[in-house]
């Protein structure tokens, strides 16, 4: 048992699940809530697990790094207004359809690193909302989604998004 006021320091918290093996079952982990313990979170990993929705993010308006890969979130991103120092966002493997509405990715104005990779992702021009809302975006990942088949995204992309150096 951990008491409370030992949490509030904790920098880093890594909650991935792997499955185990022979298993096509993922982690126990389907909501997110209690993160006022943690309010000094920078790096949260909570990849390999059942999260279906992005929410109670608010106490950790200090975090940059936050790992969702391999979840059930969507079918879009949702609550990135709590967090407006963050740096990293991995959302790879997931369920999301859409990157609207465009207005939320202006609240992570800080984002150099998006990975979309393994998504649903269909309409090329969704892009855009990236373009506008983040001018420090240098990699984006969004290989394997239904939109990746067309052969001029990686143009489209490029010319869209102007500070990407790794697509």
């Amino acid at each position: 048992k951990v008491g409370r006021g030992s949490m509030a320091s904790v920098k880093a918290l890594n909650l991935h699940l792997p499955k185990r093996s022979g298993s096509r079952n993922f982690g126990k982990i389907r909501y997110l809530e209690n993160f006022h313990f943690v309010p000094a979170l920078r790096q949260l990993n909570l990849s390999y697990n059942a999260i279906s929705r992005m929410e109670n993010f608010a106490p950790l308006s200090r975090l940059q790094e936050l790992n969702l890969a391999e979840n059930q979130i969507g079918p879009r991103v949702d609550d990135l207004a709590s967090l407006p120092n963050l740096r990293r966002l991995n959302l790879s493997g997931n369920c999301i359809q859409t990157l609207a509405p465009g207005a939320q990715w202006r609240s992570v104005p800080r984002l150099e690193e998006l990975r979309l990779a393994r998504n649903r992702l269909s309409d090329l021009g969704e892009m855009r909302f990236l373009s506008v809302g983040l001018p420090n975006l240098r990699v984006l990942s969004i290989a394997r989604n239904p939109v990746d088949e067309n052969p001029n995204t990686g143009v489209f992309v490029v010319f869209a998004i102007r500070s990407l150096d790794v697509l």
